[in-house]
């Protein structure tokens, strides 16, 4: 379509009649939807379970041997200036274990400040516990000046009344 005509393009799958939708009067994608909303659109749009079903999978693969520290994220970045793209935010799974049948893996935030390369915010770690500004050591850890952890414990009287405190 090099004239820039108004020309739709859907592929149909065998179960879903809008497997991939492209909107040109719009400039819009849909995958599972032949009326998306934004620039790329994924809807999913049947399930015949009450089980979660992924709607969008990030992998990494690779021949080699699995190391601690490889795994998959996503960037969020913005062109600032003409010719000068910054990544303003990741999401990323790393790996902390590679052991067969035991393998680890934490959930990282990272965000940009002041134009210096994005780091590390908030981890969550394969035990589930959060670090906010650290990595955690106790279900949640938070750095600050003077350095701070807490971990919330929950307990109930007979009137099933739930307190929390910090130990």
């Amino acid at each position: 379509n090099e004239a820039g005509a108004d020309k739709d393009f859907r592929v149909e799958g065998d179960t879903d009649p809008n497997l991939l939708f492209v909107d040109a009067s719009t400039d819009r994608v849909g995958i599972g939807t032949d009326t998306p909303q934004t620039k790329a659109h994924i809807q999913q749009t049947s399930a015949t379970t009450n089980a979660v079903t992924q709607v969008l999978r990030l992998d990494s693969q690779s021949s080699g041997t699995p190391a601690i520290g490889i795994g998959v994220g996503m960037e969020f970045a913005v062109e600032t200036a003409v010719g000068n793209t910054e990544v303003g935010a990741t999401i990323e799974a790393i790996s902390t274990d590679v052991t067969p049948a035991s393998e680890d893996f934490d959930l990282v935030f990272k965000t940009m400040s002041a134009g210096a390369a994005a780091a590390e915010r908030m981890r969550i770690d394969s035990f589930g516990n959060v670090g906010i500004g650290v990595t955690p050591t106790q279900r949640l850890t938070i750095a600050s000046t003077p350095s701070i952890t807490a971990a919330l414990v929950s307990t109930a009287n007979a009137s099933g009344v739930v307190t929390y405190f910090a130990s």
